[in-house]
């Protein structure tokens, strides 16, 4: 018998073993909080419900169990929202949590074997796997950035190489060709774009050409229809509007029933826009003109070479204050240096072909050849051309 009597009690025993019993510590703070949760008849699941926090929280702060809450700004905050819930004085209820943490501090830094805290809600980014996995993607959005812009700079470098550094397109009026005699001077439009062109003696279209980048090419004829060509490629017939053409030096060709052909290589490494004027196939009539009228041959030999001086003597007007460079021969710095000066308005300067002018504001000066005079280029670029 009292060997069963013993058996009877044994889970008693075990169970007080298991569940031993705490010394009570007073908690003026968690009394409160208790006491005024139920006077407004809550329970612990339903103030987790007003004020997000876990009921394992708010359990520990009303037994005082301060070691089973997270850091410390994070327990301020759980006590705030919970006396904001019930109706108590935040700040009061805040002062009597700093006061119970302090005490019972020595206690919170002794081990506990067997108890982990629970994760916390309030802070997400806190697991460890999930750091490493946000540094990872932000070194990736890095490393992409970096990789992103790198290619695009190599790229606008590769395909701007060909490119003129004014990125203006240029207007060029040619002049008729006239056989055996001293080249025509443009007509009297003159150049229309920001830079005059210098032209260049004739290549062969057959001269295999370096491919570049495409340029625009505009080409209008006086009078307008001709056929046009580039190295042998019909483009089409005049006027013609920005068309793409390889840069490089071309071979240009109209053909206009009526009219001589015309044909010249001009340097397509930039924007054209060129104007030709057409040569009739037939002249005057001969015999229209009564033998007083017609010269003779010692007339039309000086009325040539009067030409050919004005086609050759080059004068420059300033129109405003403008760095002006003049060098004889046909590149900067590889002649003899005739002008190194800012010019003034009003200043003019004449030389005999072939020069070279640079200028650091090519709007304020006009260049005439032959009696037409052009506009060096844009107000304020920087233009230097050989004539």
């Amino acid at each position: 018998m009292a060997e069963l009597r013993h058996d009877a009690h044994l889970p008693k025993t075990v169970s007080k073993r298991r569940a031993p019993r705490l010394p009570e510590r007073p908690n003026r703070l968690g009394g409160a909080l208790r006491e005024a949760r139920l006077d407004k008849g809550l329970e612990l699941r339903d103030l987790a419900e007003i004020t997000n926090i876990r009921p394992s929280h708010l359990e520990a702060l009303e037994t005082g169990h301060y070691g089973g809450l997270p850091e410390e700004v994070y327990s301020k905050n759980f006590v705030r929202l919970y006396a904001q819930a019930v109706g108590l004085d935040p700040a009061r209820m805040l002062l009597l949590y700093a006061q119970e943490r302090r005490s019972a501090a020595p206690a919170a830094r002794e081990p506990v074997t067997g108890l982990e805290l629970p994760p916390d809600d309030t802070s997400p980014f806190d697991h460890p796997w999930l750091r490493r996995l946000l540094r990872l993607l932000w070194t990736l959005l890095l490393v992409g950035g970096v990789v992103a812009g790198a290619l695009w700079a190599f790229n606008g470098l590769l395909f701007q190489a060909g490119r003129p550094s004014t990125g203006a397109a240029s207007t060029e009026t040619v002049a008729p060709e006239v056989i055996q005699t001293a080249p025509a001077a443009p007509i009297a439009d003159g150049p229309i774009g920001d830079e005059p062109v210098v032209e260049e003696p004739f290549v062969n279209a057959s001269t295999p050409a370096v491919p570049g980048p495409l340029i625009l090419l505009s080409l209008r004829t006086t009078p307008p229809g001709g056929e046009v060509s580039i190295d042998g490629y019909r483009v089409g017939r005049s006027p013609i509007v920005d068309a793409p053409v390889r840069a490089g030096r071309r071979t240009v060709r109209v053909e206009r029933g009526g009219y001589r052909a015309f044909e010249r290589a001009f340097d397509l490494s930039r924007d054209r826009r060129l104007n030709i004027e057409l040569t009739p196939t037939q002249g005057p009539r001969a015999g229209a003109a009564t033998g007083a009228q017609q010269p003779d041959a010692r007339q039309n030999s000086t009325a040539t070479e009067a030409q050919a001086a004005g086609t050759n003597q080059i004068t420059v007007s300033v129109t405003a204050a403008a760095w002006l460079e003049v060098y004889r021969g046909t590149n900067r710095g590889g002649g003899e240096r005739l002008v190194y000066e800012t010019a003034q308005p009003g200043d003019t300067f004449t030389f005999d072909a072939p020069v070279y002018i640079f200028s650091g504001n090519a709007g304020g000066v006009s260049v005439a050849q032959g009696g037409a005079a052009a506009v060096l280029g844009a107000p304020g670029a920087v233009v230097g051309e050989a004539y």
